[in-house]
């Protein structure tokens, strides 16, 4: 059992001033809108995820919660909302690509994310895009590099599914800054 002696330290002078985050603690959860609020200081990259439906019509969504798990066998994770479309077709096909912007996609990440966007085929008609070699799922060409991956386990937790993808293939396309986002915001690093 770990167990913390912060609660009954003296108070140091010299400590930082209590925002309001400190001030709302208590016994009670945070409520969605505090933990969102909160949520947004952790800066994150920026990818859209490609997969394809059963009849191989690629669909794609941006994401940010992404991360790796393990260097070997390779693991990552992503996380998609319990109703995402991408998420339905990984169900049914158990492959995806990732897809990681530059700074310079915004445009594109922001495309992904309305959720009235053009599916389908369509939604790929300006982007320059070839199939994955390992599961036919679109690589964005002009991206700074990519991850195919095979869905190994998919769970579901809350309102969100966390998918747990075998990478079995990845590369560098372009040496460029990548997309960040933080605070609610696109950010690009300097």
């Amino acid at each position: 059992m770990v167990t913390s002696d912060r609660a009954s330290a003296p108070a140091r002078s010299g400590s930082v001033a209590r925002g309001p985050g400190l001030a709302e603690a208590g016994t009670e959860l945070p409520t969605a809108a505090r933990f969102r609020a909160s949520s947004r200081l952790w800066p994150t990259g920026v990818a859209v995820l490609t997969t394809k439906d059963a009849t191989g019509a690629p669909h794609g969504t941006t994401v940010n919660s992404l991360t790796t798990i393990s260097l070997d066998p390779p693991l990552l994770l992503v996380s998609l909302g319990s109703s995402s479309r991408a998420l339905e077709h990984i169900s049914d096909t158990r492959v995806f690509a990732l897809n990681v912007l530059s700074r310079d996609q915004e445009p594109l990440a922001q495309n992904f994310a309305q959720p009235g966007r053009r599916g389908g085929a369509d939604a790929f008609a300006e982007i320059p895009t070839e199939a994955g070699s390992r599961t036919g799922c679109l690589l964005l060409t002009d991206s700074i590099g990519y991850f195919e991956c095979g869905a190994q386990r998919i769970e579901a937790v809350a309102d969100h599914c966390l998918v747990i993808g075998a990478v079995l293939s990845c590369g560098d396309l372009q040496t460029a800054p990548p997309l960040v986002f933080a605070n609610a915001a696109f950010r690009q690093l300097r």
